[in-house]
């Protein structure tokens, strides 16, 4: 009987054994499924005559994993397959990747934009693989790197457009999400009536919906300021700002009000 039962015991381990070496070992088991985020093209607009200092936008319907997007799973190349260098940047919904070549594309030359099931969503989820393609304009061509943004501003500081205190702060609200780093001394000027800009600093809110400009002195009593934001400045998907501007009449220094026009 305990020859029996020793049989037994080998048996079954050998049985263990060999269905423990049964499993194909080239199939892989991953803990994540796929995605169901969508990607879309958004800049440039056209898939021909774009510009060759273009930006390259892609937008995603959902929150991404953008920690995996980079040189390795987001591609920009030429029809001959060479890679474009560039540097990423996203918005804070973790939603918009832009790509920004180091230098100008080639004129009258095809671009794909590769995105590999390497990205994955804010869940973990691997992307399904996508591609989008562009052509850009040849060496006679003009054309522009993106449509008019919708977006509108309001000068919400100072609120009144008289007797405005000297050591105001100028607040700006834009209704939609912009990119901020195209605002700067260049592009958002403050200046007086004889056309003197006023140097200042910039800040922003977390929604990229609101610019601040602090001077950096007090303002002339009894002078009229203009606020100028110029076409340069665009929005969160690349699209160019309409030209604005706003013009607040002179102030008073004892008051620190502004004198009426």
């Amino acid at each position: 009987m305990k020859l029996i039962n020793n049989l037994l015991l080998i048996l079954t381990v050998g049985l263990f054994i060999l269905s423990g070496c049964s499993i194909d070992d080239d199939k892989t088991v991953t803990a994540n499924g796929q995605s169901s985020a969508d990607a879309e093209l958004v800049t440039p607009a056209a898939v021909t005559d774009v510009v060759i200092d273009t930006q390259i936008i892609v937008e995603f319907d959902m929150e991404m994993d953008m920690s995996t997007i980079d040189s390795t799973s987001f591609t920009v190349s030429e029809s001959g397959g060479n890679v474009i260098d560039g540097e990423f940047t996203f918005n804070a919904e973790s939603t918009i990747a832009i790509f920004s070549p180091l230098n100008d594309l080639l004129p009258e030359t095809t671009y794909t934009v590769a995105i590999s099931d390497s990205v994955e969503d804010y869940q973990g989820n691997y992307f399904k693989s996508d591609s989008f393609t562009f052509s850009t304009i040849d060496d006679d061509s003009t054309g522009t790197v993106s449509e008019q943004s919708l977006a509108d501003a309001e000068l919400v500081t100072p609120v009144a457009v008289t007797d405005v205190v000297v050591d105001t702060r100028i607040m700006v609200e834009f209704d939609m999400e912009m990119n901020m780093s195209t605002i700067d001394s260049t592009s958002f000027i403050v200046s007086e009536n004889s056309g003197n800009i006023v140097n200042g600093e910039f800040t922003f809110n977390a929604e990229n919906t609101i610019a601040t400009f602090s001077p950096a002195s007090d303002l002339l009593p009894e002078t009229t300021y203009t606020v100028a934001i110029s076409d340069s400045v665009e929005d969160y998907l690349g699209n160019y700002f309409k030209n604005d501007s706003f013009q607040q009449c002179p102030v008073r220094k004892l008051q620190t009000v502004l004198k009426e026009c």
